[in-house]
């Protein structure tokens, strides 16, 4: 049985979705997240196997992107094997679409631009994650987990698309705004890249609110002490 890319998609997400919930359901420290954060740093994580299989599978994934580019065809309207699941799996397509469609230095074969941006997001985004939630029942850790995370993540986001809006006006770059490969309005001719907003908007959310609950905690306890010991005696 054979469905389109898009349906692949969404049902993997859907999986996770679901896996995700059960774990933060049987995990009393996990159900004590933040559940915006919590389902965030999932996604990080899941992230991090792909792109760990992105770094892994890249000769496969070049000649899948050029078998798109080829055929003029994109993941989204393409069938395949529901294998393709498999995270592992997935993340060869759907990347193979990107170099294809949105960012070209993901198919380059002359240097490892895309591979050290996926290297970094796994080692400091996607493993940090990980920690935090691994030991979600340390406050202190989870706090100091999640805020390298994601910051790391954050950087790696506003650096990528920072560079990669100045090879579209690199005309030595393969991301060159040009006829070939056009950008098109608000990059409406590489819709693919609206991706990494969300890759920079929701690390964003969970950084701003664990730097409060870390100041809230840090508020209260100097209250706290500022008060005083406790009377034992009437005076």
């Amino acid at each position: 049985m054979k469905v389109t890319g898009i349906t692949i998609g969404v049902i993997e997400l859907i999986l996770f979705y679901f896996l995700a919930k059960f774990l933060r359901n049987e995990n009393n420290d996990l159900n004590k997240i933040n559940e915006f954060s919590y389902y965030w740093m999932m996604m990080t994580c899941l992230t991090a196997i792909w792109e760990i299989a992105f770094i892994i599978n890249y000769k496969k994934i070049i000649k899948i992107s050029d078998r798109f580019m080829r055929n003029k065809t994109t993941v989204w309207s393409s069938k395949f094997n529901l294998k393709y699941i498999i995270p592992w799996n997935l993340s060869k397509i759907f990347y193979a679409d990107y170099g294809a469609n949105a960012d070209k230095e993901y198919i380059s074969t002359v240097d490892i631009w895309s591979r050290t941006i996926e290297g970094s997001h796994f080692l400091f985004c996607g493993f940090f994650s990980l920690l935090a939630l691994v030991f979600s029942g340390d406050k202190n850790l989870y706090n100091f987990f999640t805020a390298i995370g994601m910051s790391s993540q954050l950087m790696n986001s506003v650096l990528y698309m920072t560079e990669y809006y100045i090879q579209t006006q690199n005309v030595n770059s393969i991301n060159y705004d040009s006829p070939k490969f056009p950008c098109g309005f608000m990059m409406m001719k590489r819709p693919f890249m609206y991706v990494n907003i969300l890759w920079t908007l929701f690390p964003s959310i969970v950084l701003l609110n664990t730097l409060t609950t870390m100041w809230v905690t840090t508020l209260s306890t100097t209250t706290h002490f500022s008060a005083g010991p406790p009377q034992l005696y009437n005076e």
